[in-house]
């Protein structure tokens, strides 16, 4: 049997908790007083007696050891692989937890994909035993959007290397935290294979836990036991315990259903699912007005006393100058910024006066003839069931072992520290590890933090505090009446949040001054709100339009930042009126970062996401609510990803009534919505969301219902109309660009997650498993025995003893020797970066021999290897079954005939993405199909057809430029002949020449068949000449798992040097005494 592997690259705590571990499951030796030792006579019954304790406890040793481990304490160069995919250019570095001396694998950069992958030295089976996944994680500078999971990889197909990782190469298991947007959990994923299809499907722990939300050190850890129960843990505490062949716990479940609905079957066209319909008898009052409006002028009010009719309320700023760069041509005429017209600021108002708005009390709004019950309802239509072609059955999964330990994420945070990454089959090994290495820095942190937030108390208090005031003055702001001074009094109160030593004086300076504002509208005049135009469905598709003008100081900010970048066309005039834009961006600088700009190679504006890596927040209230019951309403809107996606968001909000004294400008993530929808890409993540926010008649709650299966995000940067129709009849209907993607009934328990009605019964939470429950199908034969020809001590490998030393092969020479015109750095500091050694080169000797060092005979398979033997499977007599809770009634049930939708009053764009470029535009409401049809017909479809034969020209030049493509599957061929086990001491210099041709953009057929050709010549030499060996593979033993790829680290010397020169202008960094 292979010895099971521990690794501790040096002496300290690890090595110290590792000898606690084997200690403990030694046999003591008592010695009996009273007895001299040569008295002590062992009889023949005691001997075996001993033996067998001896071998007891040697298992029990080997049980007690990891089968992998991974303490970071070391260097990871050289043990694990980055990846050279060429997506991923996250930085990793070998650094120490904040406040620790404790080592870890840090991510060391901001808006990166990253990926890194350890092989083991032997696959870990997880079949008929019990496995244990743990590791560390430490959020340093928390987490807003991105991951920090482990994927657990099975086989890779033929030729692969793990320099080729990333988010395609196949895993059994993904385990890990995963945060953006509104996902927030703990990854449990796995990877398994339908026995009947062959494809492998994901398989998603439903209700999964939550992230620690927190920057401390935690621990994750996976409990998969042989009875198909999974158990997750935070911190040793149990937050999830699933079965993994239940129908409650993954999505899709394990096992497929016996039975689906017919995918042929229609639904007939007289088929009537409404319950309650129009009374076709009703009649309309003849009183009611639908014509009257629903406000109407105010013919008492008096214009104020001193109002300026003929001064504008805005005038060109006389102090603004022409930038030099401007450029008519391209920009167009030059006007100059508008700001406040100093002489309105003593009167009530500038500008041309219009008598206010006031509620018509002869409005009534269109009338609709009451329900009454349907007598043809017949119910919610479903499509007959067939037979399940996928289907099978199975005791337990079938996991893929797992062959190598990967880290493939893309985050917006820095900081994340990866540490004490465990694979075990004993608990207690893991509990021992948690007490041993994550729980004294979790104390240290603990109490740091407790310390911190003690000091912070009284600033905490305070700033809460000015919050509350600030919100309460932003909301008399908004008071109707006061419109004409609001721009003054937000100036005022902006001022006052600029101070961060913001005094109880002057918030109360601030209550003053807007005090006697409101006295002297009281009592002096009195300007009024301009008239609300009625809503218009026809008109909401503009709604943006109005807010072109808000550009100035945010568009002048982002000229600075993009001096490097080619100059954008600008608009004539650039201003920045935050008065008129109701929007929040939680962001520096004082405009949002957001612009209304051109649809790239379309004369089309659009609302435009500027930056990358930001969170963003605008919303439009609505002049009137828009009722969503009874009645057809389409939601539409276009979206292009001019520069794709590869993790954000790009969908709607259709918010709901907000609570008292909400403004605009709180609009943020936790604002209430009705509706949710639109594209969102992040990780695995890849959906057009609908989810909808409905409120439980019983609990008076509001519950988050998700559509399941969603259609995904185009993968293009075109122009994309995205539209959800509801009917009266509670069918919901997902198009892309016209496409149906997406049809299903509200009140479908298969499409919605949780189902909008909650079931009537659920499962107990008081009732418990009994312990003689046994779950298990299958059990290994207790009667079956071993072979006696089975030798599980066999080694999978062993030396090839027919193999001979390459003559000429230099035993005394190194391959490596340090550079002899290498010069100590003068920036070098002993102290601070450790004595100074030069870096190595190739030794020159060792070009002309086949090889140098000492010389090893190469690994052959073993014949007489065959693994560990396990006892068949038979049925297992004392099997019950999947065991269930009882059901009890559920206090959260209610019945409804369709959904109760909250009204829109206001659409919202709140999302955080990598990418900008996104482009919102042609957002529209409307109750007729007609209407949304014809506007993407009018504003989508000609800008859709024109992007399309752009990019199809650009497809076209592309393949007539070169032989991208071919040179790629050219490439990979030769990546694949370089990794051949007998040509590995000429592995780098092929690798090399073919590196080199790579940054040849015009490759010819003749150079790549040069270096065909090279490789050929390489070939024939080894296989002819004087053949170099491979490098021994040490014996499969767990305990040499640490320096697996330690053969590897040569490699890492050009990646290092690289990095240090991106890292230029970045704090000088610890560096190691030898840089290779």
């Amino acid at each position: 049997m292979a010895a099971p592997f521990f690794h501790s690259r040096r002496p300290g705590k690890r090595g110290e908790a590792r000898a606690a571990l084997s200690l403990r499951s030694q046999p003591r030796v008592v010695i009996c007083p009273g007895l001299p030792p040569r008295k002590l006579i062992l009889s023949q019954m005691a001997v075996p007696f001993l033996l067998l304790l001896i071998a007891s406890s040697f298992l029990q040793i080997w049980a007690s050891d990891p089968l992998y481990y991974e303490s970071f304490d070391e260097p990871f160069e050289g043990r694990w692989i980055v990846s050279k995919k060429e997506d991923y250019e996250g930085l990793w570095k070998h650094s120490k937890s904040d406040g620790h001396e404790d080592y870890g694998l840090l991510v060391s950069e901001k808006a990166r994909k990253y990926a890194i992958v350890k092989e083991l030295d032997e696959p870990i089976i997880l079949k008929d035993e019990t496995v244990i996944l743990q590791f560390e994680v430490r959020l340093q500078n928390g987490i807003e959007c991105g991951g920090a999971y482990l994927k657990y990889l099975r086989p890779q197909k033929a030729g692969w290397t793990a320099r080729e990782f990333d988010n395609e190469s196949p895993y059994t298991i993904m385990f890990g935290p995963d945060k953006c947007g509104i996902t927030d959990k703990v990854h449990f994923i796995f990877l398994h294979k339908n026995p009947k299809t062959g494809k492998f499907v994901e398989h998603h722990l439903k209700y999964a836990p939550t992230i620690p939300n927190d920057k401390l050190s935690h621990v994750y850890t996976a409990i998969l036991k042989p009875d198909n129960e999974l158990r997750i843990l935070i911190d040793g505490e149990e937050k999830r315990k699933a079965n993994l062949l239940s129908l409650d716990y993954f999505e899709p479940a394990f096992i497929p259903p016996k039975t689906i609905p017919d995918p042929d079957d229609k639904k007939p066209e007289d088929w009537d699912e409404r319950t309650k319909i129009p009374d076709p008898d009703a009649v309309k009052p003849d009183d009611w007005d639908e014509d009257a409006p629903e406000e109407i002028e105010d013919e008492e009010a008096v214009k104020p006393e001193g109002w300026l009719d003929d001064e504008p309320e805005e005038i060109d700023d006389p102090g603004a100058i022409k930038p030099k760069d401007w450029d008519d041509e391209e920009d167009g005429e030059w006007e100059a910024i508008k700001i406040d017209n100093p002489k309105c600021e003593a009167v009530p108002g500038c500008g041309e006066w219009k008598r206010p708005m006031k509620r018509n009390p002869a409005y009534k709004g269109k009338w609709h003839a009451p329900l009454i019950d349907n007598p043809n309802y017949k119910g919610i239509w479903k499509p007959r069931e067939i037979d399940n072609p996928d289907y099978f059955e199975l005791d337990k999964p079938d996991f893929e072992p797992i062959i190598a330990i990967g880290i493939e994420i893309l985050t917006m945070q820095d900081g994340i520290l990866f540490d004490n990454i465990l694979i075990t089959r004993d608990e207690k090994v893991a509990e021992s590890y948690r007490a041993k290495t994550w729980k004294p820095k979790y104390e240290v942190e603990k109490e740091k933090e407790k310390a911190e937030d003690a000091a912070a108390g009284f600033s905490d208090m305070l700033s809460g505090f000015q919050k509350k005031v600030f919100d309460m003055l932003y909301t008399i702001a908004d008071i109707p009446f006061l419109e004409a001074y609001k721009n003054k009094i937000i100036d005022a109160i902006e001022m006052g949040e600029k101070q961060p030593n913001l005094t109880i004086g002057i918030l109360v300076s601030i209550v003053v001054v807007i005090v006697t504002v409101i006295s002297r509208v009281l009592f002096g005049g009195e300007k009024h709100k301009a008239p609300a135009a009625p809503i218009n469905e026809t008109e909401i598709a503009g709604a943006a339009e109005t807010e072109v003008p808000e550009s100035n100081k945010e568009k002048k900010e982002n000229d600075k930042e993009d001096e490097s970048a080619p100059r954008p066309r600008r608009s004539r005039r650039e201003t920045c009126s935050t008065s008129r834009l109701m929007s929040l961006l939680k962001g520096d600088g004082s405009c949002p970062r957001r612009r209304t700009t051109q649809s790239d190679g379309h004369e089309d504006y659009g609302l435009l996401v500027s930056e990358k890596a930001r969170k963003y927040a605008i919303v439009k209230e609505l002049d009137e609510p828009i009722i969503l019951k009874d009645g057809t309403v389409i939601l539409q809107f276009e979206v292009r990803l001019q520069n794709g996606l590869e993790c954000g968001g790009a969908y709607l909000k259709y918010l709901r009534p907000q609570e008292a004294g909400w403004t605009s400008k709180g609009f943020d993530n936790e604002s209430p919505y009705s509706i949710m929808f639109g594209p969102d890409k992040c990780g695995s993540t890849n959906k057009v969301h609908f989810i909808l926010q409905h409120k439980n008649p019983k609990t008076g709650k509001f519950v988050e219902h998700h559509l399941k299966y969603p259609p995904s995000v185009p993968s293009d940067k075109l122009s994309h109309v995205y539209t959800a129709i509801l009917k009266p009849d509670s069918e919901l209907r997902i198009l892309i660009d016209g496409e149906e993607k997406k049809k299903t009934n509200f009140f479908s328990s298969d499409d919605f997650e949780p189902a909008l009605i909650a079931p009537k019964t659920i499962p107990d939470p008081d009732d418990e498993k009994p312990e003689d429950w046994d779950e298990r199908a299958k059990i290994p034969d207790p009667d079956a025995v071993k072979p006696d020809d089975w030798d599980e001590d066999a080694p999978m490998e062993i030396e090839d003893e027919e193999a001979v030393k390459p003559e000429g092969w230099l035993d005394d020479e190194p391959e490596e020797i340090d550079d002899p015109e290498a010069t100590k750095p003068e920036d070098w500091d002993d102290e601070e970066d450790g004595e100074w050694e030069a870096p190595k080169i190739d030794n020159p000797k060792c070009e002309a021999a086949p090889g140098c060092g000492e010389w090893k005979r190469p690994m052959k398979r073993n014949p007489a290897y065959k693994g560990k033997w396990h006892a068949p499977l038979i049925d297992n007599p004392n099997y019950k079954g999947i065991w269930k809770p009882q059901q009890i009634d559920n206090p959260d049930y209610f019945e409804l005939d369709k959904p109760d939708f909250e009204p829109i009053t206001a659409i919202g764009i709140e999302i955080w993405t990598m990418q900008d470029g996104i482009l919102f535009d042609n957002i529209l409401i409307a109750s007729d199909e007609k209407v949304a049809e014809s506007y993407r017909a009018e504003t989508w479809k000609p800008k859709y057809e024109v992007e399309k034969e752009k990019q199809k020209a650009e497809d076209a030049s592309a393949s007539s430029d070169g032989l991208s493509g071919f040179q790629k599957k050219v490439f990979d061929v030769l990546y694949k002949v370089a990794d051949i086990p007998f040509l590995e001491s000429h592995k780098i210099k092929i690798i090399d020449v073919i590196e080199k041709a790579e940054k040849q953009p015009n490759l010819t057929i003749g150079i790549l068949v040069s270096i065909l050709v090279v490789i050929l010549t390489v070939i024939f030499r080894t296989l002819f000449g004087r053949k170099k060996p491979q490098a021994p593979v040490a014996p499969t033993s767990e305990t040499n798992n640490s320096g697996a790829a330690e053969s590897e680290a040569t490699g890492s010397g050009e990646e290092k040097e690289e990095n240090e020169k991106d890292d230029a202008s970045a704090p000088r960094p610890r560096r190691s005494r030898r840089e290779t």
